[in-house]
């Protein structure tokens, strides 16, 4: 960023006339992406600074620093946040919020409590009504929830309808059980049936289309209240009330017809898994339906392999709609074309992976015709199932055309493509990312020493006796020798992806990257499992210390290849904000 500009938009801000006020905020959007981290801490102290003049919704100097210091987001910012936004305008402080519960770390969660608490009696604080990730994750609705309940404004007008919005998603998600936290009985039932009243004109043209391409930014919003609102009324009422929500089967929406089904599941009362299974044949939440009717009426689950299809084509639907070079949207077509079996080596047993085939109609694509898509992998023995192995996801399409050669190719493609995503990688993680201990060469000079002894003390001493040292050196390096192949084959260290892993005959544990303050090389006494016939010499060992500077392990110098060991763990945090310090090499 350009400090020259930020200091002549921060003059436009002062200006009274409206358009020169104007410019400097659409100056302000053109940083997007051009921004680095300390840029972001320069903007949100000059947002401290700028308030707005007149009364205009967009003419918000605040806002729009905040609003562009955010376009990264990154727990750094925390205690800047936390320095300043006690001066930002009204919407710079919501904002403001909302990164706090998107960052969620323990160090933001417990920065919007402490904010929350300062700043709940003097200003109106909804930030998530304006954040969809914050819905998705756990902590942060908990956070915002807890921050209400906690200071004792339920009952607050500001708070009460937020507070039950809140909770209803936190219950339609599962975070909470429906009758752990207070509901207003009358107020769930309003809301519940206002939203059965605005859902009811939805329903009429209701599509998977439109739900996700037209209405995504207003619908699913009240398809989790509605579901949310459903269940604390469930928590409630009697059977008969309950019941009398029957008609919600013929709605068209398939995640509110089966929470409802799932509600009266768990009252133990009638209703028939038919309605999931014809969830389970269409293009929505046929994966939700199964593991629902998995959970509880397994005896009823589906072994037809047609449903399989249908599972594999909502999969290669979510595929297009979600990529990175995609629009959006979803295709006009998908058809199932074939499948392969493959073995995967970590696991030492056969996955099946899907050749899919879909066109889409939008200008972009359209002139491809039918492309083709992997989608998998899934285990051949648990089939019908929509569930993949989400570790070795291998969703994928480059929208090439499906008559551009035939299927056997196209298979074959794939197939070279899983080959170099993950049978390379496993290599290269078992030749870089793992490590056994070696045999320390130390101990052939003293087998040597020994035995060099042993020669002179029978020559000098001249006694038969003494001749019995020159078998001291080389048994004591064959008992070496034994001990160390004993470590190589029960003990290892590794690096995979952000952690460090530690097996030592068969206590296996691991710890994150992110939780290691620093590494030393110190000589100490080994722990008890380590020692040579329990002797307790001190040795060199790598000491990994937390942040609270505590050892999470000693691990004996030649159990780590080091040069080759270090350089993948700096390969590995080197993006990290405080990444771990190797002492011995500063020093």
């Amino acid at each position: 960023m350009n400090n020259k500009e930020l200091n002549e938009i921060l003059k436009l801000f002062s200006s009274k006339d409206l358009s020169i006020r104007e410019e400097a905020i659409n100056r302000c959007f053109k940083w997007d992406g051009e921004i680095e981290l300390e840029d972001s801490f320069t903007l949100f102290a000059e947002a401290a600074r700028i308030f707005p003049i007149s009364n205009e919704d967009w003419d918000d100097p605040s806002l729009a620093l905040t609003n562009v210091a955010g376009v990264y987001i990154n727990e750094e910012m925390v205690p800047v946040i936390e320095r300043h936004i006690y001066h930002y305008s009204y919407r710079g402080i919501l904002l403001s919020m909302s990164y706090l519960l998107i960052i969620n770390t323990d160090e933001s969660l417990e920065a919007y409590k402490r904010i929350f608490k300062k700043l709940h009696l003097q200003l109106n604080i909804l930030p998530v009504y304006y954040e969809n990730k914050i819905l998705e994750n756990k902590e942060s609705m908990l956070t915002a929830l807890n921050a209400i309940i906690e200071n004792n404004v339920i009952h607050h007008n500001w708070y009460y309808k937020y507070y039950h919005y809140l909770l209803s998603h936190c219950v339609s998600n599962d975070y909470i059980k429906s009758g752990e936290q207070f509901a207003d009985n009358e107020f769930v039932t309003s809301e519940l049936d206002r939203l059965i009243e605005e859902y009811m004109q939805y329903d009429e043209v209701y599509t998977r289309e439109y739900v996700y391409e037209a209405w995504r930014n207003t619908y699913l919003h009240k398809r989790i209240s509605l579901r949310g609102y459903l269940s604390i009324k469930a928590s409630y009422c009697s059977d008969a009330e309950l019941l009398s929500y029957d008609y919600i089967f013929n709605w068209k929406d398939p995640y509110i017809k089966l929470t409802y089904l799932i509600l009266l599941w768990k009252r133990k009362l009638d209703a028939s898994p038919q309605v999931a299974l014809d969830i389970m044949r269409g293009n929505e939440a046929t994966d939700y339906a199964y593991n629902i009717v998995n959970y509880y009426k397994t005896e009823t689950l589906v072994k037809d392999l047609e449903y399989q299809k249908y599972f594999v084509i909502e999969h290669a639907d979510f595929t297009f709609y979600h990529h990175e070079d995609g629009i959006g949207k979803f295709p006009d077509e998908t058809e199932v074309m074939d499948s392969f079996i493959r073995k995967n080596s970590t696991y030492d047993e056969d996955f099946i992976y899907y050749i899919v085939r879909f066109r889409s109609s939008y200008p972009t694509f359209a002139s491809n015709g039918w492309m083709r898509m992997l989608i998998g992998p899934f285990h051949p023995s648990q089939l019908p199932t929509p569930n993949r192995i989400d570790e070795y996801d291998a969703n994928f399409t480059d929208f090439m055309p499906w008559e551009s050669q035939p299927i056997e190719n196209h298979i074959e493609d794939f197939k070279e493509l899983l080959k170099e995503s993950y049978d390379t990688e496993q290599d290269e993680e078992a030749i870089y990312g793992l490590y056994t201990p070696r045999f320390n060469r130390k101990h052939i000079t003293t087998a040597i020493i020994l035995f060099v002894l042993s020669i002179l003390s029978t020559v000098f001493i001249n006694n038969d006796w003494a001749a019995l040292g020159l078998f001291t050196g080389p048994v004591w390096l064959l008992v070496n020798f034994i001990y160390a192949k004993i470590l190589e084959r029960n003990v290892f260290v590794q690096l995979r992806e952000h952690s460090l892993e530690y097996n030592h005959f068969g206590d296996y544990t691991y710890t994150k990257l992110l939780d290691i303050e620093s590494v030393d090389l110190e000589k100490i006494r080994p722990l008890l499992k380590d020692r040579f016939l329990f002797l307790p010499y001190k040795k060199w060992h790598f000491v990994f210390y937390n942040y609270d500077g505590n050892i999470v392990y000693q691990i004996p110098r030649n159990y780590i290849k080091e040069e080759f060991f270090f350089a993948n763990f700096s390969e590995s945090i080197k993006f990290y904000n405080h990444p771990p310090s190797l002492k011995w090499e500063e020093e």
